[in-house]
């Protein structure tokens, strides 16, 4: 197999393959929108404001139309806006001009950029980058530059943005995509860094590093709040970014996968010159006759209201079928340009005879196609003009093909990627006319600096002194980790218990199948009740399993701290009865009575002082 050729070289030598890769990084920042004062929360109850659009590509500042835009506008759909009246305003819908730039978020991301070592812009000049896939009402995204030159493990940054999020996709059909425009809005940092990474290892490991100085600041935690992009090319390759690396353990395989693809799709170009391929004639032929006795399932129902429309790939047999990533093809990225047109897949010759259709009727459709003995051929089934124009998308796929490796923006999918559209150019950026630029003052900045948090590195090696350090290597990548802080500083109580509770006592519930019912308000009070000394530490577990939310003094009653008197009164009752046996075994005796109701340390104390009477 080609592809085992490769993940061979591949995994040897990324210098020798020239590997190189940058990372862009979108951070959720935690405040109101960017360009209005609408919440920045999610909802899933249903929503009361609906809307359709159309959106069409515009010139930009250069003077001409992005090529991104212009492939999403032929896509022809209707987008679909749900909005909430209580949370939504006529910004998000694009029917009121933004209002002035949340000055919160901005000093948020300038905190950001100053522990990334970035120097920030004396002016910011808030600009529209063109972007009509449906995720934006207005047809743009507005961001706006902030800073620049910072660097993060001797790997640079060359700029800092501010930008606000796009709408949150909810369900696609054929003709139209819904969009919820809770998200629409949210303002996010984006971190950017060079192409100096090569290797799959250390671009996971700086996207994590960037991650540690993100959750530094004031920043949304949880899914959706983060997400990476990454870039990436090899020798004789295209940069080609990958959208939506969500998950950090698989950014490593997913980036060699990547080099992978693009070093076979190099050597299938090569072949191709080889044989002579300089052009693809766009001789399309409907096929439906040859195969009206076919016995094929999948044809006969996709022919009921539809036709075969095939076309010939002069000189492509035996590439088509090649695995340029483990479980894709050639053909896998065909049919997904194919599908961009409204088709389910494409059939190629390489895959024949399968689905029903036999060696002889794939001989009729190759003569049908004037195919040579080198020659493939590939066919969809469609309404006309939907298969006409899914076959000029893989037409232009395979023209792609004899050059090499297109630059192309493309979709996460575990380990591999699927093609979702051209690399924007240039031509997508013009000025914002409704924001004023803003003025970057000595004052805001002193401001700005003045309020720098330590970084989680800086904080972890505080912690590991008042606990174990990997306990505090585990608060710090906690999700817990925000809450932790705030009952640390609000209550005095000791890190160390807050810090086992939140991360291997939770964690410990979960495993034992027990849903965990306590809001951040339920943890906090839980702790000025053990700082209070009104429950003992030893029954946080059991507190935390009972607790339903908002009724964390109900589940207290039933573990609240025995009166001294009645303790005392506990133990010289156990040890008249257990004369004789050693202090260790009487004293579980005693905590097994009490159930965690006492201090274990007060009950030491007690049961020592009664054992020498």
């Amino acid at each position: 197999m080609v592809w085992l050729k490769a993940w061979n070289m591949v995994s040897m030598n990324y210098k020798k393959l020239g590997l190189k890769v940058g990372i862009e990084i979108h951070q959720q920042l935690d405040t109101h929108k960017l360009f209005c004062e609408c919440p920045s929360s999610l909802r899933s109850d249903a929503p009361d404001i609906i809307i359709k659009r159309k959106l069409h590509a515009v010139v930009g500042e250069t003077g001409t139309k992005d090529q991104a835009a212009e492939y999403e506008e032929a896509r022809k759909k209707t987008f679909i806006y749900e909005a909430y009246s209580d949370s939504t305003c006529l910004v998000e819908m694009d029917e009121e001009p933004p209002h002035p730039m949340n000055m919160e978020a901005l000093r948020i991301a300038m905190q950001i950029a100053m522990l990334f070592g970035a120097k920030p812009v004396d002016e910011i000049q808030v600009m529209r980058k063109t972007v009509i896939d449906g995720s934006n009402t207005s047809g743009f995204q507005r961001t706006a530059l902030i800073a620049k030159g910072g660097s993060i493990d001797s790997v640079k940054i060359p700029f800092i943005n501010l930008e606000e999020d796009a709408g949150r996709r909810i369900s696609e059909d054929e003709s139209s995509i819904t969009f919820r425009l809770d998200r629409l809005g949210i303002p996010e940092v984006e971190i950017a860094t060079d192409a100096s990474i090569n290797s799959p290892e250390q671009a996971a490991s700086v996207a994590k590093k960037i991650g540690m100085i993100l959750r530094s600041c004031h920043v949304k935690r949880g899914i959706g709040s983060i997400r990476q992009d990454v870039n990436v090319s090899i020798k004789n390759g295209e940069r080609v970014e990958i959208k939506h690396v969500q998950n950090l353990r698989a950014m490593s395989k997913l980036i060699e996968n990547e080099a992978l693809r693009q070093w076979n799709l190099i050597e299938i170009s090569n072949e191709l010159k080889k044989r002579g391929v300089k052009k693809i004639p766009r001789d399309f032929v409907v096929l439906s006759s040859k195969l009206e006795h076919t016995k094929s399932n999948l044809l006969k129902k996709s022919m009921n209201d539809g036709i075969v429309l095939g076309v010939r790939l002069p000189s492509f047999s035996g590439l088509i079928g090649k695995e340029i990533q483990p479980g894709r093809r050639l053909g896998s990225e065909f049919a997904d340009h194919a599908k961009t047109a409204g088709v389910s897949g494409i059939i190629h010759s390489d895959e024949l005879p399968a689905y029903g259709i036999t060696e002889e009727e794939k001989q009729i459709l190759s003569r049908a196609l004037n195919c040579g003995e080198k020659d493939a051929f590939v066919l969809v089934v469609a309404r006309p003009a939907v298969a006409e124009k899914a076959l000029d998308r893989v037409l232009q796929r395979a023209e792609q093909t004899i050059d090499g490796v297109p630059r192309e923006v493309r979709a996460a999918e575990g380990t591999n990627t699927r093609f979702l559209r051209p690399m924007p150019g240039a031509a997508r950026l013009y000025p914002e006319t409704d924001i004023p630029p803003i003025k970057i003052t000595k004052d805001f900045l002193g401001d700005v600096k003045s309020a720098l948090p330590k970084t989680l590195v800086e904080r972890e090696k505080e912690l590991s002194k008042v606990m174990p350090a990997e306990l505090a290597r585990q608060i710090i990548r906690s999700r817990n980790y925000d809450l932790f802080e705030e009952i640390i500083s609000e209550i005095k109580t000791d890190p160390k218990l807050v810090a086992t509770t939140l991360t291997s006592i939770v964690k410990d519930l979960k495993r034992k199948g027990i849903i965990i019912e306590m809001s951040k308000d339920d943890y906090k009070e839980l702790f000025r009740l053990v700082a209070d000394e009104k429950v003992s530490k030893d029954a946080i577990p059991q507190i935390i399993e009972h607790a339903k939310r908002g009724e964390i003094r109900n589940a207290v009653k039933r573990f609240e701290m025995l009166p001294d008197k009645e303790l005392k009164k506990i133990i010289s009752e156990i040890v008249k009865a257990n004369q004789g046996k050693p202090k260790k075994e009487i004293m579980g005796i005693v905590m097994s009575r009490v159930s965690g109701r006492a201090d274990g340390k007060k009950v030491m104390k007690l049961l020592e002082k009664e054992m020498r009477k």
